[in-house]
């Protein structure tokens, strides 16, 4: 058996997170959610396991034991009859805010939505008020795609997030033509 806490870069325990255990040796998956306080556990056959967690949102995504990718993580052995606790803390995410701007006038564009992620987290938000912002998310390359009721749907690449870094992006939509 698996117990474990996941808590965010500064500590605080994230209820509603996921975890996944994975034996790819033996084509073996579990998925548990983390309850209040943090706190996760899982029943699982005697083996050595890569463990996923993500922040219940996709954003935020590392491997036991504070590692960035599945193929750096440490593997994480549970015994028969055993507990093996693998508690996680996030390490500093870095933030992204992005803004849209009519290609051909200049002016901002209030209202739109932004879609993408990097390899292994995903983004999605829509506004209003002219920044998507998304404040706490893993550091990589990003790709998105800003779309509106009004102009072509526009995805930049290569948008790299740093940890303990605010990127800004201004994406620049041209008119739809009809």
């Amino acid at each position: 058996m698996f117990v474990g806490t996941l808590r965010d870069f500064a500590g605080t325990p994230i209820t509603g997170g996921t975890v996944e255990i994975s034996d790819e040796s033996h084509g073996r998956s579990f998925i548990q959610t983390t309850l209040d306080g943090g706190k996760w556990f899982k029943k699982v056959w005697p083996g050595t396991y890569r463990i996923r967690f993500d922040d219940g949102y996709g954003t935020q995504v590392q491997w036991a034991s504070r590692r960035s990718t599945p193929e750096t993580a440490d593997p994480v052995t549970v015994a028969a009859g055993g507990e093996t606790t693998v508690d996680e803390t996030f390490l500093r995410p870095g933030a992204l805010d992005v803004s849209a701007v009519d290609a051909r006038t200049g002016r901002p564009v209030p209202s739109f939505c932004v879609s993408g992620g990097s390899l292994y987290a995903y983004l999605y938000k829509c506004t209003d008020d002219g920044t998507a912002e998304f404040p706490q998310i893993s550091p990589g390359t990003y790709q998105v795609t800003v779309t509106d009721d009004v102009h072509q749907p526009r995805v930049t690449n290569g948008i790299v997030v740093r940890r303990g870094a605010h990127k800004t992006v201004t994406v620049r939509l041209r008119p739809a033509t009809a």
